[in-house]
């Protein structure tokens, strides 16, 4: 019998040898992948010092509080609660929020909503703090629906928006399938229907609000003739024509719309966006998650695109969350800070009725000396991010400090109920409440100010 030993021998040597290398080589991307530095000693290194700390305890980190920019005061008169983290308002004026404020305050008399778009990456994918958002200002200044629904909802889960299902669409967006930057929403996305394509949305009740809209709106732009088919029940059916136009057209349903199906018929094509789930009154938030986006991509929207959804579809506020694919290693952020300067600046040209308030990076975990911290390029980030809002002109909210600071990520993660994902850099639905709780107390003790 032939003697393997040597080769299990070799075999062992050659995993010994890698794992020394994966546990030294620093971490490092390309275009198709990250590589994160692995500890292969980390479960039985000594700690010199172990410390348990409560999931819900928040620890602000110092160089993220006294950075080189002054943070705007309150007025005189009002008291920041503690806890509460002030939205910094990098206006001329330090007026910047006023209007918001001013059409909140008289929102119950006017025959108008206000509307809210949320920009973001996968940090709020599947309605994480999106939601939450959304409820408590529907809640608080009236409101109902989901806002505006895509025909493609990117989800790890169950979305608790609404479940979409389509047949014979073509799905475009700026991070993977560009297609023509004159299609473009805001939304970074848009969709291609044809002759015989379908698609139906049924809203999720797992919010209240969610599923109490007064009506529906396509919308679309009918590249060539069609008709619309819908239903709200999938048992009567109604038809809408349209003559080929280019223009952005909304097609409105009234009525019980959390269950609606569309068939398109006699056409060639037609630019899709989706289904906005609205009321006539109070708040409405759209989410406008779009995984692996940056922001950049914000500059190649074209002004006529963005002026047509101004006038269908009004910003009164635009939120910006961005970071997480943006952040790399080198701590070289200023080809970053002038591309978000640019997208910013183009979005404040096209929507000038809307305010913009650009959301920090949360925290995001590293693994140093066996043991899960804030990645130690968080602090030069946010300082990035900073300094995007500054040169902007708009309004910056630290929603890492609002987190609970330096750490949080790692006892969210592995806290008995898990309020972050274990890569240490998104959050779980118990972690996005918090932050939305966080935001939306801010947003109100802004309105105190005003007032």
């Amino acid at each position: 019998m032939k003697d393997y030993s040597l080769h299990a021998i070799i075999v062992c040597t050659l995993v010994i040898v890698l794992l020394v290398i994966v546990s030294v080589l620093p971490d490092f991307s390309t275009p198709y992948f990250s590589y994160k530095r692995s500890d292969i000693l980390g479960d039985v290194r000594i700690k010199e010092k172990t410390q348990k700390v409560d999931a819900n305890k928040q620890v602000i980190v110092d160089s993220l509080t006294t950075d080189s920019f002054a943070i705007k005061k309150s007025k005189v008169g009002v008291i920041l609660p503690k806890g509460l983290v002030e939205i910094e308002d990098y206006s001329q004026d330090s007026l910047y929020l006023q209007p918001v404020y001013q059409k909140l305050n008289t929102l119950s008399s006017l025959n108008q909503p206000f509307r809210i778009a949320f920009l973001g990456d996968s940090f709020t994918e599947c309605e994480i703090m999106t939601g939450d958002i959304r409820e408590m200002l529907q809640e608080k200044f009236g409101g109902g629906g989901g806002g505006l629904v895509p025909l493609r909802i990117e989800s790890a889960g169950v979305s608790p928006l609404a479940e979409v299902s389509q047949n014979s669409i073509d799905s475009y967006s700026v991070v993977s399938k560009p297609g023509s930057n004159a299609f473009q929403s805001i939304s970074g996305k848009y969709f291609i229907g044809r002759n015989n394509s379908e698609f139906s949305i049924r809203c999720n009740k797992f919010k209240a609000k969610t599923t109490s809209a007064a009506f529906a709106r396509l919308l679309f732009r009918p590249l060539h003739a069609v008709d619309i088919t819908y239903s709200k029940d999938k048992m009567s059916w109604d038809t809408v024509h349209y003559e080929s136009d280019p223009s952005l057209k909304m097609l409105q349903i009234n009525g019980n719309v959390n269950n609606l199906s569309f068939k398109l018929q006699q056409t060639d094509s037609i630019i899709l966006y989706g289904v906005a789930y609205d009321n006539q009154n109070g708040v409405i938030l759209d989410n406008l998650s779009l995984r692996s986006n940056s922001g950049l991509a914000l500059s190649s929207i074209s002004n006529s695109t963005l002026n047509e959804f101004n006038k269908q579809r009004p910003y009164d506020l635009v939120i910006i969350q961005y970071g997480l694919n943006a952040f790399n290693t080198t701590g070289n952020y200023e080809g970053y800070k002038k591309g978000m300067i640019r997208a910013i600046n183009h979005l404040k040209s096209a929507l000038p009725n809307a305010r913009f308030v650009l959301f920090s990076i949360g925290d995001k975990g590293e693994m140093r000396d066996g043991e899960v911290v804030t990645n130690h390029l968080v602090p030069e980030f946010i300082q990035a991010q900073k300094e995007i809002a500054r040169q902007s002109g708009i309004c910056f909210w630290n929603m890492f400090e609002a987190m609970g600071g330096d750490g949080t990520i790692a006892r969210w993660a592995q806290a008995e109920k898990p309020m972050a994902a274990k890569d240490f850099t998104h959050i779980a639905p118990a972690g996005g409440r918090i932050i939305a709780k966080q935001f939306v107390s801010s947003f109100l003790f802004e309105q105190k100010k005003y007032q």
